[in-house]
């Protein structure tokens, strides 16, 4: 069986246009329309130009190719990257202050999703890190770091609020789990011949499934390549990995590496308490505890070894 659907951009344009039509409620016509992935990709990405009565958008069509996309399936949510990034942008959506290309429409049978452009010709953090431009790197970092630390301030303690918008839009999908709450559910390996007391790897599989207050949207793949700048501010872009859970699962990014990334690679040690830093200025009106440098080590430390055993 094909891994992938056979997409038309013309269809996939026109359904676009019906759904933008239902969700406001008047005509709209695309035009300009161009691919943004080619080849054998999970997802057929287009931008295009809505003209929504008299009022003129670029938006970005992100399609679903996989063959096994079945929105009335209890496990859609588990299995379907575009049902994950649909359910967190509208709750981005919903969260005053929080800088995101808002979610405009999106058809839940076909598996498409519309969100306004951030821009073409925007520059990626990975072209920044990969350059022989340590300057510009180190800033796009920190903002990166910020661009995290804005987008868990403004989601802690997200469950419900996520769970309902799940309800709402796939109302047979299955509430998700706490991200990596299942992640040391196997046995665990042995690191350089040493393997952990189990009641530790039970400890820390508690504090996975049970955040608490360390509760937020967790991005999940915040990757170099998914960060785009605009204006000088990072936004954040592919949410197909995204549910709420430990928040320092995005934070622990930069402490190991970029792990889910095809340019990972190392920050420099003198560099990561400068990004931690940000981020946590970014919590501190709504997580107090993070300012606590005991209890974030000791938090960052439960999610390095999490982090570490699963990859």
């Amino acid at each position: 069986m094909d891994v992938y659907r056979r997409l038309n951009q013309q269809d996939a344009a026109q359904l676009a246009e019906a759904a933008l039509a239902r969700a406001f409620d008047q005509s709209v016509v695309l035009s300009a329309v161009e691919p943004l992935t080619g080849g054998s990709r999970r997802n057929l990405v287009l931008r295009a130009v809505a003209s929504i009565g008299e009022t003129a958008v670029s938006i970005i069509i992100k399609t679903t190719c996989s063959s096994d996309y079945a929105p009335n399936n209890p496990e859609s949510f588990a299995n379907s990257g575009l049902i994950k990034e649909w359910t967190a942008r509208e709750l981005l959506k919903q969260c005053v202050g929080h800088q995101s290309s808002a979610l405009l429409a999106g058809d839940a049978e076909h598996g498409l999703i519309m969100f306004e452009d951030l821009g073409s010709n925007l520059i990626s953090l990975d072209v920044s890190l990969l350059n022989d431009l340590p300057e510009e790197a180190e800033t796009g970092l920190i903002e990166y770091a910020r661009s995290l630390g804005r987008l868990h301030a403004a989601t802690v303690g997200c469950a419900s609020r996520h769970a309902a918008i799940l309800r709402e839009r796939f109302p047979r999908a299955s509430m998700p789990l706490s991200a990596g709450s299942d992640w040391l559910s196997e046995t665990i390996p042995a690191v350089d011949g040493l393997t952990l007391p189990e009641e530790e790897v039970e400890f820390i599989r508690s504090r996975l499934a049970h955040p608490n207050q360390w509760q937020a949207l967790v991005h999940g793949d915040s990757c170099p390549d998914n960060v785009l700048f605009k204006s000088g501010k990072a936004c954040l872009l592919d949410f197909e990995f995204s549910s709420p859970g430990h928040m320092l699962l995005d934070a622990v990014y930069w402490h190991i590496g970029f792990p889910t990334c095809w340019c990972a690679g190392t920050v420099p040690e003198a560099l990561v308490g400068r990004l931690d830093a940000a981020y946590r200025r970014e919590l501190e009106n709504v997580l107090p505890e993070i300012a606590d440098d005991r209890l974030f080590l000791s938090e960052m430390a439960i999610i390095h070894v999490a982090r570490t055993l699963f990859s």
